[in-house]
This record gives C-alpha cells, structure tokens and sequence, in this order.
C-alpha cells in the first residue's frame, strides 16, 4: 500500500496525535527507489514522514528506530525516530515511521566538513559497537561475493547467446575484462571483513545525500534503513571515498581528502587503516557492489540497481587510479 499525499494528514490525527497545526504536507523527490518521503510542516516544527517499499520488514526497522533512539540519547548526530501513540516507532499497516526535520544543506566536501564527518562517524561507530548482536541484521553475503571465473564465464555466454544486445549487456561485455582486471589485484589473503574482532553495527550506506551539514558541520546522518552487521572498515572506507570524489576527478586531491578523513577518524578500538590496507578494501567494496548488480541481472533476472551499474565502474576506474 503506497501512501498517498492527501492521506497523510489523517494518518497522522489518527498515529501522531500530538503533533497539531499542520500547514502542508509534500513529497520529498529523494529519487530513492526504497521508500517514499513527506515533509510535514506544523506551526512550530517539522517532521519527514518515511514509508519503506522494499523488503525489509516492519520488525527489522522498529528494531533499527530502537538502535537509532539510543545513539540519539548518547548525543549522536542522526535522525531521531519519533514514538507513535502506541509507544513504537514503525506502523506496521503502512511500513512507515516519523522522523524530525533537521534543517541544512548537502556537503561540498571542503576539508572543515571532511574532517567533521570522520569525528561524527568514529564517535557513531563507538556507540553502534556496545549494542548487542542479538539484531541479526546482515546483508546476503553470498549475492555480493566478488564474480568468480565460472561466473564471468557463463554472464559472456549469456550475452553472446542474446539476440537482441541493449546498452546494458554491451557495457558489461565491454568492462568485464577491466573487471577481471581489477580482481587480480586483491590479494588472496587480504583484509577479511568478517573477521569476529571487527563485526558490529555500522550504517551501511554513508555517502554525501545521507548527510546534512550545517555551517560546515555534521547536522545529523539520515537514511537509517541501511543499517546493519560489518566491519566499521566498510563505512570508513566507502564514505571517505564517496565524499572524497564529490565534485573532482582529480586523483592527487581525491587522495588527499581521503588520507584528511582517514586522520581524523578516531575509533580506538580499531587500529588506523593503512593507505595500503584501504586500497585493498575500496577495491572490493567496489566489486562486490558491480558483482551484485550483474549477478541480479543474469542469474535472477532482476535489474535492481542496474542504473548505478555505470556509476560504480566509474569509481572502479576512480579506484585504480589513486592505487
């Protein structure tokens, strides 16, 4: 059941019924194919209405909102859940939760706000590592392990048995040498994210649209649907570099954003990532999100997340470079 704008304001009188005085309600274009978003505003405050459509299930995100609220009270810098009138956060009818509103503008990766996002992300990982693993949130492993030869093989087999090739199957063809390429470089016996010592929570999806900045500092992280188990190397690394390549090509200042976050990231139950060591982990973050997309398309025969699919090549050339 996708939520409607003109059915808001009654869902709200009837879920959150201390929030009063509605002014106007209105979409949010997030160009998210994971939920729809309502900005709510009233007299005095406003709010992000948040409905999720894909299969994480109501369960999982009130247990998300939970974790959410706790960092929340540690004075974490991220969205904070709002209770209904049944003292939960998700509505279970309608796959939706309440957030505040919080008020700034997306970043311009300027060295003040790189250095601001690394301390906010250390501290947030610190409070994410005292909960309990009892919430067995984990990605399916098995769909974003790295193409093996095998793989490869059978996806350019399936191309060349095509009759009719679009753009999509000629730019997997084109690349997937490149691909390989890439992969060879990873060391057989390189950082394993899996290792017990490094597993807890961690945000899953950290790139400049989930954070909002405000006078060149962190005003809170968003998109809590993405959390879950990993290694804190995973969000260090992806969101070094995403936010490191916002705005420029140029590999010298590329790496030089990356090495200004990684400095400022201070976590100290984990050691200080190496250059060395981060390479490696870019590289197959990277991999393992190409692999996940082309495995979906040519063995389930589902093209979600096909239209990143350019995007990511792009940062594995990216990648490569600063190696």
């Amino acid at each position: 059941m996708i939520l409607k704008q003109q059915e808001i304001p009654r869902l709200l009188n009837q879920y959150y019924p201390d929030i009063k005085d509605i002014k106007s309600v209105r979409e949010l274009n997030t160009k998210s194919i994971n939920s729809k978003n309502f900005l709510i505003i009233t007299e005095k405050e406003k709010f992000v209405l948040k409905q999720f459509l894909d299969d994480i299930s109501s369960q999982k995100m009130e247990k998300i909102c939970k974790i959410i609220k706790y960092c929340v009270k540690k004075n974490i810098k991220i969205s904070e859940p709002i209770y209904n009138i049944k003292k939960k956060f998700v509505i279970q009818k309608y796959k939706m939760y309440l957030l505040k509103y919080y008020e700034g503008e997306e970043c311009s990766c300027t060295n003040e706000q790189t250095m601001d996002l690394a301390k906010n992300l250390a501290l947030f990982h610190k409070e994410l590592g005292k909960i309990s693993w009892k919430y067995k949130f984990s990605r399916n492993r098995k769909r974003y392990r790295i193409l093996n030869k095998n793989e490869i093989s059978d996806i350019r087999k399936k191309i060349k048995r095509k009759k009719n090739l679009d753009g999509i199957d000629k730019q997997i063809m084109k690349k997937l040498d490149f691909f390989e390429e890439c992969k060879s470089q990873i060391p057989k016996k390189s950082t394993n994210f899996q290792k017990i010592k490094t597993i807890q929570f961690i945000h899953g999806d950290l790139i400049p649209s989930n954070v909002i900045f405000r006078n060149n500092e962190v005003n809170t992280i968003i998109d809590i649907g993405s959390l879950r188990l990993g290694s804190v190397y995973e969000d260090l690394v992806q969101s070094s570099f995403r936010f490191s390549i916002k705005n420029t090509n140029n590999i010298i200042s590329i790496k030089n954003k990356i090495l200004v976050f990684l400095e400022n990231y201070n976590y100290k139950k984990f050691e200080q990532l190496k250059f060395e060591q981060y390479q490696i982990i870019l590289l197959k973050l990277i991999l393992e999100k190409i692999s996940f997309i082309i495995r979906e398309r040519y063995f389930y025969k589902s093209n979600l997340w096909i239209k990143d699919l350019s995007k990511y090549f792009k940062f594995l050339d990216l990648s490569k470079n600063i190696l």
